[in-house]
Parts: C-alpha cells; structure tokens; sequence
C-alpha cells in the first residue's frame, strides 16, 4: 500500500511539473505577441517632424510662421522622447518577464529532473526489494526442502522403527500363541429307537490345552463325512493338565450305517472345529481334519490329515492364517 501511494504522487508530481511548464510557456508567448518593440505611429511622428524642421530653412523671410514652427517641432520632439520612454520601459518590462518566465522554466525544468531523479531512485530501490525478497524466497525454499527431507527421514526411520516392532510383537505373540490338541479318540454304534429304523454314531475325544497359561473353549464344530454335522456351545475353562471330554452323536439311518461300519470296524473322516480364547483375549480357530479307522472297541488312533490354526473373525466366521 505505501509503495502504490509513494508511485502515485511521484505521477502526480511529474504531471504538474509538465503542466507548469506548458501553462509559462504560453504565458510568455501571448505577452510577446501582445507587446511589440516598436509603433507605426512613432516613426510617423518623427517623420513629420523632419518635414517641418526643413520649412524654416526655406522660409526665414517669414518670421511668424517660422516661430510657429519651432514651437510645434519642439512640441513633437517631447512627445516623441515621451514615447520612445515608454517604448523602453515596456521592453524592459518584457525582458523582466522573459527572465522570470526563463527563470520559471528553468525551476520547473530542475523541478521535474529531481522527480525523475528521485523516482529512479524509488524505483531502483522497489527493484532490490524485490530482489531481495526474490532471494529470501528462496532461501525459505531452499530451508522448505531440507525441512521436507529431514521429514522423509524422520519418516522413514519411524517406518523401520514401527517394522521391527511389529516383527518383534510376532514372536512375542508366536512365543505366547496358545493351541489345543484332539486325543483318545472313541466311536460306537447304537440303536437310537426301539424299532432299530436308525442308529447313532457316537463320537468322543478330549481336547487338551498344550500351554502353560489356561484357555476358554467356545464352540465345538463337528462334522462327518456325508454331510452330518453337529455344533456345541461352550464356555468352558480349559486348565492345562486336565483334558475337557467331547462326546458328539451323530443319528444315522440304517440304510447309510454301512458307509461307516463293516465287519465291526469303522472308518470315518471327521472334521473338527475348536473356537477357543486365549489367555490374552484373542479368540482362535482351529480346525482337525481326522480319519478314524480301526475296531469299535477301545480307543482309535487317527489319522491327521490336517491341523490349521488361525485368528477367528466373529463376522465373516472365516480363518485368517
């Protein structure tokens, strides 16, 4: 704002001296022209004055109108000299005024060159502020991207940080990953009504919690091969040491009992499903895949197809490994 008020008066001043200058310069013009050096009507004068001024060299015999004669040069004379005064006062009156016109331009003319002096002094210091400001700009740009980098490396090492603690609370968690374990596998075959139209295969096997720190068993997921399935709710508190025994029945008709049993042998694939929570409070999911084969009577060893462990999600009820 100050900088556009200080150009504004420098135009104005600029102006004014121009319009000065214009304004004496036809001030002196029309005084000149209106004040003229000399008069037709003096050089008249002197004229006549010359004629008469030969008469009485002609005429002496007449002395009347000789003397008449003297008298009337002598009266032109003193009008002339009265006029050629005033003809020299006049132009001393206009020299005066040419002087002080001349000396009027001259201050207008020293007047203005000071103002472009001073506005070139102005304007080249507007040009170093601006270069100025040119250079801390970018020296403020140059100090941005060092800022900037020393950012990216702060960040940078922040992100090698956050890796090697999120690798470090892996093997925490995988040294305090808890897990269980399905053994003492047991099947039977029972009628399941008086009129033997169908039969039960019951299944049962402990789970056994491997980890020093207890657990809570969920939920039970049973499933036999062709389809059967059958699901427990629990809540129940698994010590280690002390197994938790699951006994799962499965009704099947008579007609499908042979896919199971022949010849008091039994062979079967189930797939079992224990949600638990750890110590902790994470809740896993972990999934056995067993093929029992072998006599009704006594316990089976099975055969492991499959042993998956994985974070349980509650909404899509999927295992995540």
């Amino acid at each position: 704002m100050l900088c556009y008020n200080i150009n504004h008066m420098k135009r104005w001043i600029v102006y004014l001296a121009l319009l000065a200058s214009v304004i004496a310069s036809e001030w002196v013009t029309c005084s000149a022209q209106s004040k003229p050096l000399s008069t037709p009507e003096l050089g008249v004068a002197k004229g006549d004055g010359s004629k008469k001024a030969e008469k009485p060299a002609t005429a002496e015999k007449d002395n009347k109108s000789a003397s008449d004669v003297t008298v009337i040069i002598k009266q032109e004379n003193g009008l002339g000299d009265k006029r050629d005064k005033q003809e020299t006062d006049e132009n001393v009156n206009i020299q005066r005024r040419l002087s002080f016109y001349t000396g009027a331009l001259a201050l207008v003319g020293l007047f203005t060159f000071l103002a472009i002096i001073w506005q070139s002094c102005e304007t080249r210091k507007s040009a170093k502020a601006a270069l100025l400001s040119v250079e801390e700009v970018k020296v403020q740009n140059a100090t941005l991207k060092e800022t900037l980098a020393a950012i990216c490396r702060q960040a940078d090492l922040m992100e090698r940080q956050t890796g090697i603690l999120d690798r470090q609370i892996l093997v925490q968690e995988s040294a305090m990953q808890q897990w269980v374990n399905l053994v003492d596998w047991k099947i039977e075959v029972a009628p399941e009504s008086d009129t033997g139209m169908s039969e039960s295969l019951a299944i049962s096997f402990k789970i056994v919690n491997g980890n020093p720190s207890p657990l809570w068993i969920n939920m039970i997921l049973t499933k036999l091969s062709g389809g059967k399935s059958y699901d427990t709710s629990s809540t129940d508190l698994l010590i280690p040491g002390l197994p938790y025994l699951a006994v799962i029945v499965f009704p099947v008709a008579n007609k499908e009992i042979s896919k199971y049993v022949r010849r008091d042998k039994v062979s079967a694939t189930v797939i079992c499903t224990v949600i638990f929570t750890d110590s902790i409070g994470k809740k896993w999911e972990q999934v056995f895949t067993r093929m029992i084969s072998g006599a009704l009577v006594g316990s089976i060893e099975p055969l492991d197809m499959g042993n998956k462990l994985g974070p349980y999600d509650e909404e899509n009820k999927e295992t995540k490994t």
